[in-house]
């Protein structure tokens, strides 16, 4: 099963970012738009992996976050990976992005004795909004810049869990489900 530990966004405010951003999807349709419900931080992506990892990462996390206090992040301004001038990812930041890399490096740190590899790239905090391939128009681009400029909107997130997630593939995009909550704190 392929699983990744995540900050899931409340219903609401998934609801409140695809109103702000309906302009740039309607004027970028070439783009894959995550789905609103499926919007998140991933925290640390763990890949394929076999059915009785779940409750050994699941307790990792936990002891790994016992220690951290629940916090809040402000999830507002847009941008694109690397650039716009050559995007390739659309995304939402999260602000102050310190609390979310000390937990993704806590992460990191008590996965690598199972096995998986700890990151090597900066830790980004951010919302996948959608994914530009070579075969989005340019003026979609350049419109998809325009509109998400004018994004400024912004909501405040309190971050109390990390959530081990399993995401099957198909053609209509990624399954979510949750596989187990992990408060911060460990409440």
């Amino acid at each position: 099963m392929r699983l990744f530990l995540a900050v899931t966004l409340p219903d609401e405010m998934q609801a409140g970012i695809a109103h702000a951003v309906a302009q740039a999807r309607e004027a970028a349709p070439a783009v894959r738009w995550v789905r609103t419900g499926h919007l998140h931080l991933t925290m640390k992506f763990l890949g394929e992996c076999p059915d009785g990892a779940v409750v050994r990462v699941a307790a990792a996390a936990q002891e790994a976050l016992s220690a951290v206090a629940p916090f809040h992040v402000t999830v507002g301004r847009t941008g694109a990976f690397p650039n716009f001038r050559r995007p390739r990812v659309v995304w939402l930041d999260m602000h102050p992005p310190a609390p979310l890399a000390a937990v993704a490096r806590r992460l990191d740190d008590a996965l690598a004795p199972m096995g998986f590899a700890t990151e090597t790239r900066p830790f980004r905090a951010h919302v996948t909004l959608g994914r530009i391939n070579d075969a989005v128009p340019r003026e979609q681009v350049l419109s998809l810049e325009r509109t998400l400029g004018a994004v400024h909107d912004s909501w405040t997130l309190a971050v109390r869990e990390v959530v081990l997630m399993r995401s099957t593939l198909s053609q209509e995009g990624p399954t979510y489900v949750a596989l187990h909550h992990v408060a911060l704190g460990g409440a």
